[in-house]
Order: structure tokens, then sequence, then C-alpha cells
């Protein structure tokens, strides 16, 4: 039986940081680090930057104590020198009325919840019959991944190559497995399983939009879910927009829910 325990939150929350850390030091290896990215420790919290990059997942405070109220306005500070807003994430075991006022009082409110959930590596999700799965492994498959990557997300056409070229790093990190679902011969769906502290991380499954309503996310997770058991996971995580169709399809897998965590934007 899985019971919630600090120590798994904190686990989780650092597989999801050191992936996203990895993540954006494949676009800060480009030459001249185009898009300003840094990573910035305050105590236990960590900043991430990507001055040139809107995207609220590289532009976050991970790990805030509800002891380190007074560094909020340290961090805010930071940011604020680099002209961008970031996202507060704070999962419950984090929060503090102390934190919540300091966090109000600089601008910032409650604007959301997202939701983490996790599971034994044993699954017991059928995969859908007419889906083949293979592991990216070459430059080739790498644009068919890509393709379908920027499409599944629904990524503005203007900036999808731009997009693919921060990506393309991703065939060659350690402890990243890519997957591509194929219907027939056509690329449908795309995904991602990285290895980490003995945790299978579930990220950035998308599915093209003509092929969806056929249950192949639930074949890329039945995938990657025995390839982390395989690998000696001893616990599988992934992330959702709560009551989600994602989210629903982690539940049916045999995840549960961790907790959510709340999301403090800037006003305005």
């Amino acid at each position: 039986m899985l019971i919630t325990s600090r120590d798994i939150i904190r686990r989780m929350m650092q597989v999801d940081l050191q992936y996203t850390i990895e993540r954006m030091a494949v676009i800060a290896a480009r030459p001249g680090n185009p898009f300003g990215i840094e990573v910035k420790t305050f105590d236990g919290a960590t900043a991430l930057l990507a001055r040139k990059l809107p995207s609220p997942r590289f532009n976050r405070v991970v790990g805030l104590d509800p002891a380190q109220v007074d560094l909020v306005a340290t961090i805010h500070e930071w940011y604020a020198s680099n002209d961008v807003k970031p996202r507060f994430e704070v999962r419950p075991e984090e929060f503090s009325p102390a934190l919540g006022h300091a966090l109000a009082g600089l601008g910032y409110f409650h604007s959301g919840f997202h939701a983490s959930l996790y599971g034994p590596v044993a699954c017991e999700y059928a995969p859908a019959r007419d889906v083949t799965i293979r592991h990216v492994t070459t430059a080739e498959e790498m644009e068919r991944f890509l393709d379908v990557y920027v499409t599944g997300w629904d990524l503005p056409e203007q900036i999808r190559e731009p997009a693919k070229s921060n990506m393309r790093g991703w065939l060659d990190q350690r402890n990243w497995f890519l997957y591509q679902a194929l219907v027939g011969s056509e690329p449908a769906a795309v995904a991602m399983l990285y290895m980490h502290d003995g945790i299978g991380y579930f990220a950035d499954a998308t599915v093209h939009p003509a092929f969806r309503g056929r249950h192949i996310q639930g074949a890329l997770l039945a995938h990657r879910w025995e390839a982390a058991a395989n690998m000696g996971a001893e616990l599988v995580y992934s992330q959702a927009e709560y009551n989600s169709a994602s989210y629903h399809n982690l539940e049916r897998a045999g995840m549960r829910l961790l907790h959510t965590q709340a999301e403090w934007t800037a006003l305005g």
C-alpha cells in the first residue's frame, strides 16, 4: 500500500525539477545561450529563469519552505531585475498563511492548481491493439517525433521550427527515453520517460489531433510503465491538469493523487 509521506512528495518534486533543469540545459547549450537560461538557488528554493522564453515551466520557483517567507521579496526582486514575472509553486506542505500574505503583498495571486499523481511499478493497463510503440534512437526518428510533438501541443506555426531546435538535444540525454506511437505506419503520438532517483517520470505525452480518441495515451502509458519497471524503478510519477482527460488516463492506469499544488502568478 502506498502511503503519502513528506519524503515521497519531496522526491517527486525533485524528479520534476531535475527533469526541467536538464531540459533547460539543452536550450542553454545552444551557442550564446540565446534564451537567457539560468538556474539560481535561494537557500532550499530553486528559481528557474528563461529571460527570452515565456514559458511558465521555465520561469518558476520550486521548493520554497513556509519558514522562508523572508526570501519571497528577494526572489521577486531577482526576477524583476530580469524583467520576468515568475510562477511560485506551493505544495500543501509548503504553504503557510505568512507565505500567502507575502506573495499577495508583492502582487501575486493563487491562479490555479496542478495535480501530481504516482503509483507502484505494477501496471494492469491494457494497451490498444492497433498501436505500435517504438523507442526513438535516430535523428530521422527524432524529426518525426518532433513533428507530432509540435502539432499535438498545438504550438503556433511561427515558433514550431525554433521549438524543434530547442528539443533536438533531447535525443542525447542520459536517462531520457523518447517513444513514438504508430498507427499502421503513421506517427500518431509521442511521449517521454525520464528515470531519476528510482522514479519513472512520465512526461510530455501528446497525441496528433487526427488520432485522438483511440486510447493511444493509454498504450504509451502502459509501455512506459513496463519500461520503467524493467529499468528498476520503485515508483512511477506524472502530472496533469486536475480532473482532465490526461488525469483520468493516469487514474485508470493505476496512479493515485499525490497532491495538487497551488500556482501563484503575478496580477496583470
